[in-house]
């Protein structure tokens, strides 16, 4: 994880985070083998549904969850190392990763 900080204002400051897209889908594919244990779908037993139907029905919201989770976490991380008080809630926008060059 790669962390940039930056002084904008007095009290303002950007933090730029980078997260790894491989762990990110491990911890998504990781939430929904666990969700497709226990979810009830018609036509299905429980815990007997497809995965790649898990998948298309959950698989947003477990990336927003993941996505979430993991932001905050290296958040607080990346604030705790830069010594940062935060003062309000922090704006979090998300920009998209560049696939490396081969």
């Amino acid at each position: 994880m790669a962390v940039t900080v930056e002084t904008l204002e007095k009290l303002e400051r950007k933090i730029t985070l980078t997260l790894p897209a491989n762990t990110i889908q491990s911890e998504v594919d990781t939430r929904l083998k666990k969700l497709a244990r226990t979810v009830k779908m018609d036509g299905f037993r429980p815990g007997k549904v497809p995965m790649n139907v898990v998948a298309q029905r959950y698989g947003y919201s477990v990336h927003y969850e993941v996505m979430n989770d993991k932001v905050g976490e290296a958040f607080a991380a990346a604030a705790n190392e830069a010594k940062l008080r935060v003062a309000g809630q922090p704006r979090i926008s998300e920009k998209k990763a560049h696939p490396k060059a081969s």
